[in-house]
């Protein structure tokens, strides 16, 4: 491994109105007044209906993502990220970098923990770009930067905190499909994988938040 700077309603309705008046007896005493009698009918009980305001109410649910599916191990240790970020500028050529983390939200090189790790990508931005992740460069030892950590990079933390160890075993394979990619800072994209590297398998339909706009 060779060490590199890290970059990183129930609505109620009330049914019926009120009762209806039971029908009055016809008077058969001729003496008796022509005069109906008064309408003694109770006004109908509006208790029962519950105003918008005393309704029950319900919080919305916390916001979650798609967590993947994940098998095996990437140099004996587990890894199993929860969130897709966009983690720097669009390149000229139309790509920028993806960084899949064990976190649940934007997540920086401030934020980094002794055995933590990230898988991080450059991949096309656009909606409906596939890659094909075999053919992804891997880390190149000469380079510096982004041209260090290649196409593809697996980094864990070290135990100091500080140090990135880059896996020289991780090789994926299998495909990737950029559903919808938006420039929006905040907004979610979305994304299919379906990655192996040895043992390890990642895979799955998941939300890649716009860290970092793209421009």
């Amino acid at each position: 491994m060779r060490l590199i700077p890290f970059c990183s309603v129930a609505l109620l309705v009330a049914c019926g109105g009120a009762a209806k008046p039971a029908a009055t007896d016809v008077a058969t005493d001729s003496t008796a007044s022509a005069t109906p009698p008064a309408d003694t009918t109770p006004p109908p009980d509006t208790s029962a209906s519950p105003s918008a305001s005393t309704a029950p109410t319900t919080p919305p649910p916390a916001s979650t993502h798609p967590a993947p599916t994940v098998s095996g191990n990437v140099d004996g240790k587990p890894f199993a990220p929860r969130l897709v970020q966009v983690s720097g500028p669009m390149q000229k050529d139309g790509r920028l970098l993806l960084s899949f983390n064990e976190t649940d939200d934007c997540a920086t090189s401030a934020d980094a923990k002794a055995g933590g790790a990230t898988l991080m990508m450059m991949v096309p931005w656009k909606d409906g770009a596939k890659v094909n992740l075999a053919k992804l460069k891997g880390p190149n030892p000469k380079g510096k930067g982004f041209a260090a950590m290649g196409e593809v990079t697996f980094i864990r933390i070290g135990d100091d905190g500080k140090s990135n160890q880059v896996s020289t075993t991780f090789k994926p394979t299998g495909t990737m499909t950029i559903v919808s990619a938006p420039m929006e800072q905040n907004a979610i994209g979305k994304m299919t994988l379906d990655l192996k590297s040895g043992d390890y398998a990642l895979s799955g339909n998941l939300d890649i938040k716009v860290c970092f706009p793209p421009k």
